[in-house]
């Protein structure tokens, strides 16, 4: 059934753009909409997951991961010269939108073509406007993507409106449900809007939880660091802000492994002093 826009009930052709095109109506951001497209999907494989685990005598188990999913935040690791910005009122921007301004290069040929295939698949037309983060039960992060941790409230007015869960990375996503060929079809349920995140988390972690699973490691099952990028182990968040992430709502900073360079350990007494005068928790490893 296609959408129409509640105002002027103008037929929406797709999930690209947030405002109706007739009237000018704000619709959704697509990335939420899309989730809540699929919401019945991922329903009925949470409905599925919870009979299973229930049936085998792990309700408390299932209810624990539920709870740690529910506290969960995104956040977003950066190193320390993007975290003293962003603290001094400046915002969070992606990838794409920092190599469009000239912001920075584009990491290598082949990596920025992998991110525009990937991007351009799941999020068609709009993949430029979403910035990324992970799923965390803590407030801490992944390394691979930066030495501190930026954890952010999900305001109901502001993130909370535009923030959707994928259940793993991207790009293993991408290779796992063989998107690549042509005219590969995004599966359905995979992704969830944020009130949703604890049923995607179970219809994720089910197969993986048994009578011998400590609660001392659910954490891990949901947010764990790899080798490398490729190994992480996460719950992808996706946030479809133009511009970027303002820093309104930050709610706690971790340094996640030691700064070796000057100028880094300088930065990081700023963000220190940032985070004290703004009353942001730090998160002590």
């Amino acid at each position: 059934m296609a959408e129409r826009c509640p105002v002027c009930q103008v037929e929406v052709p797709d999930y690209s753009a947030p405002n109706c095109s007739r009237c000018g109506n704000l619709i959704g951001w697509p990335n939420y909409r899309k989730a809540l497209f699929e919401q019945p999907v991922l329903d009925a494989r949470y409905q599925s997951a919870r009979a299973d685990l229930d049936g085998n005598g792990l309700t408390l188990l299932r209810e624990q991961v539920e709870r740690l999913a529910e506290a969960s935040l995104p956040v977003v690791g950066m190193d320390a010269n993007a975290c003293s910005d962003l603290l001094k009122g400046g915002k969070y921007r992606n990838y794409h939108y920092r190599v469009e301004i000239g912001d920075r290069d584009i990491a290598s040929e082949a990596n920025h073509g992998n991110r525009s295939m990937v991007n351009e698949r799941l999020y068609p037309k709009y993949g430029r406007h979403l910035q990324y983060a992970v799923l965390s039960p803590d407030g801490l992060g992944l390394t691979s993507y930066g030495p501190i941790a930026v954890a952010w409230r999900v305001d109901p007015h502001y993130l909370m409106t535009r923030a959707t869960l994928l259940e793993e990375n991207e790009f293993l996503f991408f290779e796992a449900h063989g998107l690549g060929s042509l005219n590969a079809v995004v599966p359905s349920g995979y992704r969830a809007i944020w009130e949703d995140r604890a049923k995607l988390v179970i219809a994720k972690l089910a197969p993986s939880l048994n009578a011998a699973t400590a609660l001392a490691d659910l954490q891990t099952l949901i947010l764990r660091p790899g080798a490398d990028r490729w190994n992480d182990v996460f719950v992808e968040v996706v946030i479809y802000a133009d511009g970027g992430i303002d820093s309104l709502d930050v709610a706690s900073v971790a340094l996640l492994e030691p700064l070796t360079d000057r100028n880094s350990q300088r930065k990081w007494r700023e963000v220190m002093e940032a985070c004290a005068q703004r009353g942001i928790r730090v998160v002590r490893r």
